[in-house]
């Protein structure tokens, strides 16, 4: 970053500025996005594109910054051997004295949500001194001390919230279930308090639900277990949407004097979501809003999964994988060799798997998603139940990528073009539902916690004092779903989301208020939104950018598994190699040829080789007669030559290529019907 810039060197000292915050969001998105897995100690959790506007003289403008796909589920449910996202382990270990007062903050291992796995620190590591570096990157970027306190104050209350267990209440069975011991309770105290509203109300929210009916409110109380879910659903909302926001703020990384404008997806009325517009999708905005700049795209993004047990997350990765692969194949194998065909070149046709059917089989109508969303609105499904409905549905069955496993019965295998991978199906609806409860986002829009109640606020509203009111990057898609695909900062576009879906994928529902039915049905007090549906529509707008981009690709290979220096697996890489597609992009660039020009371009860079050949193509596009002097010696050519090729014949054309390239020697090529192929 600090060499692609001319500011670099003294040239546009604000510039500069607007790289150091570049540079410096990166550390702060891997501590909120980053987490510790079986095969990577700092792991991507999520997707992040961010594209860089670059001025005609090379310096930077600015930069805009999406995200995909946050790993929302580590937050409740972390895998042994594994941690949770870096920036709870770096509060716990790094947080001072009066911090730790004020958040009523323990040591990690203090907490159900980290202690799922023995994976406490990691080695190498100093997560104290990581606290205090996230903690100046968001100097960097712009987020006052207050801000970055109430940020850590909501990341203490989800650990707090991870210790509320819950029991029947002893007598009174109807009030919902209570704490399950003291501990519980305290750790309720501390979660409201940081919360910054009553415990009893907080209770209350988490183990009742309300639905409005024709004939009135009515409030139900939950089991255990379901007030567990309901918990884990309110600690999920919370770190996504600080996540969102500490994104959002990140995008204040943009020259004062110019705004790129993004592709901003919203929803229609009725929930829907609404299709991007293209004709100001991001790449074309940069340009019409920014004539003269130049844009280059980075896409970090994690990589193929495939470990002993496979949950849901990695269903999703390696679904975007595929997708990547796919555009992979299109660029490098499919539209390479439909080239050749299309100009008549002779060349031996390159075998390569092609994973379109695990695409369908995954997303396609009736396909796992749409299988297992369908699954999730069923109360009493379980996960044998998600199995049957996979190996009972003719749309998968049929498809030769899928394989109903036998042992354990709740497993399935997909055949992935990196190699076929074992899915365990018992947490998948768990994972797959995603939503804001009602309950939640009205209790905590009416926070004294000024942070909480600017992430919670309705559209268009923000509390006095609170993060949005005073944070002018990202101040608006603060409101937004917590999966938003894209960042509203740049443009501080208002969120259009319907008043139904205020509060992200929740449905706030006045008391008595009408369905499209006339009122006679039941009003729920949340809308499923499924965590697998928000990842097809981020993914879909993904794949929308990176196609109308030139894509250039840079494939990360790990030299060994353990992460040691100086160590070499030869085996290790070479799967690496093959899972993604290097080693077919090597043989069909063998068997290809490595320059492909039309004529016209190819005479205008060559044309000194053989200067006879160029003159006589253009005498024969002119009707000159023959200039001894032209053909004897190297001659002025006219001032823009390939436009004046590009006139000539292509026989005309074809025939001094031939020549140019007999005078040089060369014998390894092939004339196509406009363009010329040379091996080497």
């Amino acid at each position: 970053m600090g060499s692609s810039s001319p500011s670099s060197n003294g040239k546009g000292q604000g510039a500069c500025g607007v790289e150091q915050k570049v540079l410096e969001s990166n550390p702060l998105l891997e501590a909120f996005g980053n987490a510790k897995t079986l095969r990577n100690d700092n792991s991507s959790r999520f997707g992040k594109y961010v594209e860089i506007s670059f001025t005609g003289g090379g310096v930077m403008k600015g930069a805009g910054i999406r995200t995909y796909l946050l790993e929302r589920s580590r937050v409740v449910h972390v895998a042994q051997g594994e941690r949770n996202f870096h920036a709870f382990y770096q509060m716990c270990a790094g947080a001072s004295s009066e911090e730790r007062a004020r958040w009523q903050l323990g040591p990690a291992a203090c907490y159900s949500y980290l202690q799922q796995s023995d994976c406490m620190e990691l080695p190498h590591v100093d997560d104290a001194a990581e606290y205090q570096h996230t903690r100046q990157s968001m100097d960097a970027v712009g987020v006052p001390r207050s801000q970055q306190d109430g940020v850590f104050a909501v990341l203490a209350a989800v650990l707090h919230l991870g210790n509320v267990c819950f029991r029947e209440a002893d007598h009174d069975y109807s009030q919902g279930p209570v704490p399950s011991n003291p501990d519980a309770e305290q750790a309720l105290k501390s979660a409201a308090s940081l919360l910054g509203v009553p415990a009893d109300q907080l209770l209350l929210v988490l183990t009742t639900r309300t639905r409005q009916t024709p004939d009135g409110t009515i409030t139900s109380p939950l089991s255990p277990a379901g007030a567990e879910e309901s918990r884990n659903a309110l600690a999920k909302v919370l770190y996504a949407r600080t996540f969102d926001w500490l994104r959002a703020a990140s995008d204040g990384v943009k020259h004062k004097a110019e705004q790129l404008s993004l592709n901003t997806p919203t929803r229609r009325a009725n929930g829907d979501p609404a299709t991007p517009n293209r004709d100001v999708s991001m790449p074309l905005a940069v340009g019409q809003r920014c004539m003269q700049a130049t844009t280059i795209g980075l896409l970090d993004i994690y990589g193929f999964e495939s470990f002993e047990n496979n949950d849901l997350e990695q269903l999703c990765i390696n679904f975007a994988n595929e997708k990547l692969q796919q555009h992979f194949n299109q660029h490098i194998f499919k539209w390479e060799q439909s080239e050749y065909v299309a100009e008549g070149i002779d060349w031996r046709w390159i075998e390569f798997v092609d994973n379109q059917e695990v695409v369908d089989l995954i997303e396609g109508r009736l396909g796992l998603l749409d299988l297992l969303d369908e699954q999730c609105r069923f109360p009493t499904s379980t996960a044998d139940d998600l199995v049957h409905k996979y190996s009972s549905t003719p749309t998968v069955t049929s498809n030769k990528r899928f394989e109903r496993l036998k042992r354990p019965p709740t497993a399935f295998a997909v055949d992935h073009y990196a190699g076929p991978v074992r899915y365990l199906t018992d947490n998948f609806m768990a994972k797959n539902k995603d939503f804001v409860v009602a309950e939640h986002a009205a209790l905590l829009a009416g926070s004294q916690a000024s942070t909480i109640a600017g992430l919670f606020a309705p559209a268009g509203h923000t509390a006095a004092g609170n993060i949005s009111a005073h944070h002018t990057p990202g101040a608006q898609a603060m409101h937004r779903s917590s999966s938003a695909a894209v960042v509203e900062a740049l443009t501080h576009t208002p969120s259009h989301l319907h008043p139904a879906h205020r509060y992200g994928s929740a449905a706030t529902l006045p008391a008595g208020g009408q369905n499209g039915a006339g009122g006679s049905a039941v009003k729920s007090s949340f809308k499923f939104d499924s965590v697998g549906s928000q990842f097809k529509r981020q993914l879909a707008d993904l794949m929308a950018a990176l196609n109308a981009m030139q894509p250039h690709y840079v494939r990360c290979i790990k030299p060994n598994p353990s992460s040691r220096p100086g160590m070499f697996d030869a085996n290790y890489v070479l799967q690496q190699l093959k899972c993604g597609g290097v080693m077919e992009a090597v043989r069909i660039s063998c068997a290809g040829f490595a320059y492909r020009r039309p004529y016209a371009t190819f005479l205008n860079y060559f044309w000194p080789l053989c200067p006879s050949a160029m003159h006589a193509a253009l005498r024969q596009s002119t009707s000159q007669p023959a200039a001894s002097s032209q053909t004897t010696k190297l001659s002025a050519p006219p001032r823009n030559l390939e436009g004046a090729l590009e006139r000539c014949p292509v026989e005309t054309l074809r025939h001094a290529t031939e020549r140019i390239l007999t005078a040089a020697g060369v014998t390894d090529y092939q004339l196509g019907h406009t363009k010329v192929g040379v091996v080497s």
